[in-house]
């Protein structure tokens, strides 16, 4: 998340544009400018310049978050970016925007993800989708999260302090890394990331049901009570959760949807 907003606001400052203003040629603008800037780097041909489409998508997604945010708070307008309503297999809709940039894979074919606006469709399907897997998918459209990292988030990164200590809708200041909270980063290394205070809050009342309760005393039985980072993500068998643990529950929703 950092990242992203580092990257935007070095695109800002460069090309001077005010973030609170939207203009009518694209190039000027703060979202359709930087998303145009973020697909002219996915075409460089050397580094540092060439950037992956799985991170000018998380990029571009965090971005417009930000300003959906803004827009809820009314600080802007909804200028920035549109929305259209995209109809699925099985007739399910959902919101999606243009700002989206296709993730293209290396044998060139592409990638269509969920982002963070399709995410309602979560709420449409099948009460069979595990709490697990829906905060899951949150974590990593909405915090930007990797699947590595998104699922082996310990507990200790949620506390009720930290809630109460926030002061507006975003909790910062949350480290992540193999040697500070056991979080499988790119590289193993720490970085800091943001987190929507309704996703953290929402995270802390699952961690107080008893559904994880049970799932954590399973945990604790398989692999002792001596662990020092507790995983936030378990099976119904206290097993933490895994990228395959992952993707084959997302083929079944997939074929739901």
């Amino acid at each position: 998340t950092i990242r992203a907003f580092k990257s935007w606001l070095n695109f800002l400052s460069k090309n001077k544009i005010n973030p609170f203003v939207a203009s009518r040629l694209k190039l000027d603008s703060p979202t359709y400018g930087y998303k145009n800037y973020l697909e002219e780097r996915t075409r460089a041909k050397r580094k540092p310049e060439k950037l992956a489409t799985s991170t000018a998508s998380c990029y571009i997604n965090i971005i417009k978050n930000f300003y959906k945010l803004l827009h809820q708070k009314g600080i802007v307008g909804d200028e920035f970016f549109k929305t259209e309503i995209k109809t699925l297999s099985h007739g399910r809709t959902v919101e999606s925007s243009d700002l989206s940039i296709k993730i293209i894979k290396k044998h060139g074919g592409s990638l269509s993800p969920l982002d963070s606006d399709e995410l309602n469709i979560l709420k449409l399907s099948s009460n069979n989708i595990p709490i697990e897997y829906i905060l899951n998918l949150k974590l990593m459209y909405l915090s930007g999260f990797r699947i590595d990292e998104s699922v082996s988030i310990p507990t200790s990164l949620f506390s009720e302090v930290k809630l109460n200590n926030s002061k507006n809708s975003l909790i910062s200041d949350l480290k992540i890394g193999p040697a500070h909270n056991g979080v499988r980063t790119k590289f193993s290394k720490e970085r800091e990331i943001f987190m929507i205070k309704s996703l953290y809050e929402e995270i802390l009342d699952y961690i107080d049901t008893d559904r994880y309760q049970d799932r954590l005393n399973q945990y604790r039985t398989n692999y002792g009570n001596d662990i020092t980072h507790e995983p936030l993500l378990l099976t119904r068998t206290g097993v933490p959760f895994t990228t395959k643990t992952v993707y084959s529950q997302w083929y079944l929703l997939k074929k739901q949807i």
